[in-house]
């Protein structure tokens, strides 16, 4: 099996040609980061011309598009653009886009885009700074790949569809065990913190509540809790960000779990510059309430501080704080509803804080948030057996690409 550079069998970011002639208010097809997904693509998204006609990268039908940043590039989200409502499409510019040639199946090539070598390799090549590093366009116009005839290459892409379709079946059926398992614990949660079973009820909570035993009363966040939120220090500065300080908080480490640690910490000098940084207590519930991640929520297992975008919620009152995490947790998807905003949706510290929960006295509260916690760690432990499963089943996935686009598994001669 020869090699050569993939420069010489495809075009890498290729001008679309016709451009031009696209009317300005015609639909196009546009792709955010978060809708590229192998086999699973999103093309949903429609943008005029006239909006994407700068600032966005362009693609055609089979071409074969490649997130640059990390980490969408180390997690593999390299694919063929195929079935795509219209014949050019845009999207972000976190994409690098391979044309191939008529020397190389485009199937083929979409395979050795997951191959080990590509994503190690540019892994390694990738220039930025720490959490913004990219692949460069000429590592990838000069990476090394092997090309075969095409019946070869035919004949390993149908069989890779055929054997990575088995495993990406398998994947996708744990993915829905997993799904279900997080479904039947909310719903058990909601039964438990509705009085599900008591016969005298009536309604004093949000709409979407329904109704609870009639001895219990409502509890608003404001009357029950203080809420707050921080602020962020000077991106970068030595002066407020060390090793050694306070954990500092974001988004996107609230992932409905116990937080012990950050992946920054500020220092002394970031609270005395900056009166809105507070440290809130072991306990404290965080929800995010900007963004992709709105309505996820957290609870500090050490003294934090936050960024701006985290509401913390701490302090005593009539509502157990266990309690009132799991009535957040499990009615997350009303909360975000009331988000507000035309972009990505937005919820308040007043929103939180004009919450009512109904709750019966602060000793039963805690009995129904034990059973909960009782419940999901059973769930979180099937849940992790599933999620260990998936990771096998993805490597395995991805070295049965690696050894039949190498020709370590001679694919053509029947040898699988």
């Amino acid at each position: 099996m020869r090699r050569t550079r993939l420069r010489f069998v495809a075009e890498v970011n290729p001008p679309v040609h016709g451009w031009e002639a696209i009317p300005e208010d015609q639909p196009l097809t546009f792709l955010p980061l978060e809708a590229v997904w192998p086999r699973r693509m999103d093309y949903s998204r429609q943008r005029p011309k006239a909006k994407v006609a700068s600032g966005y990268t362009r693609f055609c039908e089979g071409d074969v598009i490649v997130p640059k940043i990390t980490p969408t590039f180390q997690a593999d989200r390299s694919t063929l653009i195929r079935g795509m409502p219209t014949a050019v499409g845009t999207g972000t510019t976190e994409l690098h886009v391979i044309r191939p040639s008529s020397a190389i199946d485009p199937r083929y090539l979409d395979y050795l885009m997951s191959s080990r070598p590509f994503l190690l390799g540019g892994e390694a090549w990738m220039i930025g700074v720490a959490g913004q590093k990219r692949v460069p366009d000429q590592w990838i116009r000069d990476f090394p790949i092997p090309v075969t005839d095409p019946a070869e290459q035919r004949a390993i892409a149908d069989y890779l569809d055929t054997e990575a379709s088995r495993i990406d079946t398998l994947i996708t059926k744990k993915r829905r065990m997993i799904e279900l398992l997080e479904e039947r614990l909310r719903r058990m949660a909601l039964g438990l913190l509705t009085g599900e079973g008591v016969a005298k009820r009536w309604s004093v909570g949000p709409y979407w509540l329904g109704s609870v035993p009639r001895t219990w009363m409502p509890h608003k966040v404001a009357w029950a809790k203080k809420t707050a939120s921080g602020t962020t220090p000077e991106s970068g500065s030595p002066v407020y960000y060390d090793s050694e300080g306070i954990p500092w908080i974001t988004t996107s480490e609230l992932r409905e779990a116990t937080i012990v640690d950050s992946e920054k910490r500020v220092t002394n000098a970031a609270f005395e510059d900056y009166s809105a940084l507070k440290v809130f207590p072991v306990g404290t519930i965080l929800v995010a309430m900007y963004g992709a991640t709105v309505g996820r929520l957290g609870i500090l297992g050490t003294p934090a501080a936050t960024n701006q975008a985290c509401c913390a919620v701490y302090g005593s009152g009539t509502l157990d704080q266990q309690f009132l995490y799991w009535w957040l947790w499990a009615n997350r998807g009303p909360v975000v509803s009331m988000a507000y905003g035309s972009g990505q949706p937005n919820i308040s510290q007043e929103l939180i804080r004009g919450l009512r929960v109904p709750a019966p006295d602060v000793e039963e509260q805690r009995q129904i948030a034990d059973r909960i916690e009782r419940e999901a760690a059973g769930t979180e432990r099937a849940t992790a057996r599933l999620s260990r499963l998936i990771e096998l089943l993805a490597e395995r996935r991805q070295a049965l690409i690696t050894t039949a686009v190498t020709g370590e598994l001679a694919v053509s001669a029947g040898v699988a």
